[in-house]
Parts: structure tokens; sequence; C-alpha cells
């Protein structure tokens, strides 16, 4: 929702700005609600919205938004609402390893996928449904036999390599090459070398020209059962979790003293690291202290204390049980902080609040109480 509203600042850059929008101070993502928000223009809220999915769907913590999290926001989009890992494998009981993708409130979806040994030329096709596989092949031959659009241009295939840190599926025989479309519909191909995906593309090409994967006798359904152990890989930018964690800090302290914080220099920083254009000084305002799941008394929660500590003021946030402590900076308004700022949103994207007095003094004890033990 865009609101016109000329005489705000926006609350990252605090230039006025036309049109400003609602930010969420809890991202959406993770459950965030409207209920809790700042002001933001467009522009800082798609630079946040980038670090934001960088959370969602990239880190650990994109596994715990699939159990806990909200709905995917665009029901008819697959790929919304996803995990976007490296790879996410699920061995098959006939043999190989299957690609599939994780995608909130759903089950684990099987991507279509041909292996290849491109020795024998035997392949193994899987999909939810053989209509899969057949876009699978489409999407190959489009590749080979056009038309290409306007600037000559027949279309991409991305090729996924294996680490020294895959060195277990490297050496695993009863891992085959593959090809295979993600929820986005885009070509890919997991391979061990470049040479390896180099013979799996063109055997694969022209094992599809000769039409051999109309057969689908050779296909497996590929369905996950429930208990299924599944193997997979994350790649993602710590810095952008951190990012995430400072803006969740610093717009609830915005929220407990606008409008007399726009004037004050002392949060400057950690509203520069949200944005990512603080000077490189070495030292990072935000620390994680203890890991995913060590806070056990909000399960069904994520909770940030703001709160004035020997003159400076500091914000302890609790994403899925992991804690973060955050050097807002010098308190700016000991009077406007002399009590703690307990905010709380729901990980099912149902409601974000500020805690009442009560609800913020058990708060306030718990996450002292697991700072001391930290400092220990």
């Amino acid at each position: 929702m865009v609101l016109d509203k000329r005489s705000q600042l926006c609350t990252w850059c605090r230039e006025p700005k036309s049109q400003l929008t609602r930010d969420r101070v809890f991202p959406r993502c993770i459950g965030g609600t409207e209920d809790l928000n700042v002001p933001a223009c467009l522009e800082c809220q798609t630079r946040i919205s980038l670090v934001e999915e960088e959370v969602s769907r990239r880190s650990l913590f994109a596994f715990y938004r699939i159990d806990r999290g909200p709905p995917p926001r665009h029901k008819g989009k697959p790929y919304s609402g996803s995990v976007e890992a490296k790879y996410i494998h699920v061995k098959d009981w006939m043999g190989g390893y299957n690609e599939v993708a994780l995608r909130a409130k759903q089950n684990p979806i099987p991507l279509p996928c041909i292996e290849l040994d491109v020795t024998s030329l035997n392949a193994r096709v899987h999909g939810a449904m053989p209509e899969d596989v057949n876009r699978l092949v489409e999407a190959i031959l489009r590749i080979v036999e056009g038309p290409p659009d306007k600037s000559g241009f027949l279309g991409e295939v991305t090729v996924e390599l294996l680490s020294e840190a895959d060195a277990d599926i490297v050496s695993d025989p009863d891992f085959w090459p593959r090809v295979f479309l993600d929820l986005r519909g885009r070509l890919k191909i997991r391979a061990r070398d470049g040479e390896e995906a180099k013979q799996l593309f063109e055997a694969i090409v022209k094992l599809a020209q000769l039409g051999t994967f109309k057969d689908h006798s050779k296909w497996t359904t590929g369905q996950v059962p429930a208990g299924t152990s599944h193997r997979f890989c994350l790649e993602w930018d710590e810095h952008a979790v951190l990012r995430v964690v400072a803006k969740i800090a610093y717009a609830t302290a915005y929220l407990q003293a606008l409008p007399q914080l726009l004037g004050s220099e002392s949060l400057h920083r950690v509203r520069r690291f949200v944005l990512d254009d603080q000077d490189d000084d070495g030292k990072l305002p935000v620390q994680q202290i203890s890991l995913e799941e060590s806070i056990t008394e909000w399960p069904n929660h994520h909770v940030v204390l703001i709160e004035s500590y020997n003159g400076q003021l500091r914000g302890i946030v609790v994403l899925y049980g992991a804690c973060f402590v955050v050097d807002l900076g010098k308190d700016p308004l000991p009077t406007v902080f002399a009590k703690p700022v307990v905010a709380m949103s729901c990980m099912d994207g149902t409601h974000s609040y500020l805690a009442a007095e009560d609800e913020t003094e058990i708060v306030v004890k718990k996450l002292r109480c697991h700072i001391e033990q930290f400092n220990q």
C-alpha cells in the first residue's frame, strides 16, 4: 500500500518523499504484519526487501519459516514462499537423488528431473506427473531448436557444479548428473564439473530429439513420503541476516520515540547499516549470541526488546529462538526509553503488537537472564 504523506520523512534515508509505504517492523516473510509499521520510501523499501528475501529464502531461517511461517504470498506462483537452497536432495528407492523443493504450508515438491549416466546413457526420469517431464523435455528442445527471440537468443541453462563441500555426493557412483526445472521454470544442470555438464546436455538433447523421453515407462513419481530424510545445502549472506535484525530493532525504537528520534544522530550508524551504506570500520552493530531454538519461551513468536543500558540503547532480538544483540548507540532520549519496550510478532503472520506492561516485565527478565548466561 502506498501512502501520500508529503510531510513525512522516510525512516531509513530520512528524506522527504511524496510517497511513503508502510514498512513492517517485522518482515512479512517471517510473519510480520502492518499492525507495526514505519514509513519508508519505495527506494529504501526495495533495498531492504532484498535482504529480507535473503533471510527468508536462503538462510537457515528459511526452513523454520516453511514450518511456522505465513502461507505463500502469491498462491498461484509455485516459487512464492519457497526455499532457494543450493540443492535439496532425497534418495530415491530406485536409485539416484531426487531434486525437490520446499514451499511454506506444502509437502516437499518433486522437481521434473532427468538423471543420466553419461557413460552408459542409462536414464532415470522423475517428476510429480508425466506432464512435468514433458515440460522439461520441451524446455530442453527449445534451447536447441528455437525459434530465437528478436535478439537471436534461444534460451539459457544454468549450470550448478557440486563443490568440495559436497565430496560425499561427488564420490557416490549413485549420483548421476541431471537436468531439471526449478519452481520458476528455469532449466538447470547439476554436475560434478564442466566437462560432465557438457556431456550430459549433449546426450540428453540427442535422446530428447529421438523421442526417448516420450516413453513414460521409466518415469517414477518422485513423491516424497512423510519422514523421508532430506539432504540439503544452503548458501547465504550472513551480513544480510544481521541487517534485518538491526532493521527490526531500529524500527521498534523508532515507533517508541517518533517523532523525536528523527533528529537524533546517535542511531545514525545502525540506520545506515540497515541500508548497507555505513562506513566500514570493521565493527558490526549486531552480534548473534545464541543459535536457533536456544530460547524456547516463545515458540510461536518473534520478540524484540529495546532498553537503555549503561547510557546506551540496545535491542535484543529473538528470531526462531536465536538471540541477537543490537548496539543502537548512545541513548538519545533517556526519558522516552526510561521503560523497556517490547514488540512481538506471531510467526504465522496473524498479528504483531507492542506488549503490555506485564508481558514486557516477563520478556525483560527472561532475555536479561539469557544474556547474563551468555556473558558468563
